[in-house]
């Protein structure tokens, strides 16, 4: 199933990208970090091999939900604070920290 997988994750590195798509606005955010840092987040404690032919739909959009909350909140809770895309990593961070917990960071 990690075919199912990678297209879950591909998806939701497309969905992260789409919530900050003006990039005028959001110019200063890396979105390859982000994405890697809400998908880590999100896969913390999936075991894949729970990933069946018959609950493939279940999870992509559970986990695909998740990642666009998580992107949305940020965007709207704390992205605005990123000067410098090197900022980006910790700042989402200690959001995700702050929001949802000790999980895995």
């Amino acid at each position: 199933m990690s075919d199912v997988s990678q297209k879950i994750k591909d998806d939701m590195r497309q969905t992260i990208k789409d919530i900050f798509g003006d990039k005028d606005k959001y110019h200063t955010i890396d979105l390859e970090v982000a994405s890697e840092v809400i998908i880590t987040f999100i896969f913390a404690n999936f075991d894949e091999d729970t990933l069946t032919e018959e609950n493939r739909f279940e999870i992509y959009y559970e986990f695909l939900g998740k990642a666009a909350a998580i992107a949305q909140g940020w965007k709207q809770n704390g992205a605005e604070k990123i000067h410098l895309p090197s900022q980006t990593e910790q700042n989402l961070r200690s959001y995700i920290k702050g929001t949802y917990g000790n999980r895995i960071l």
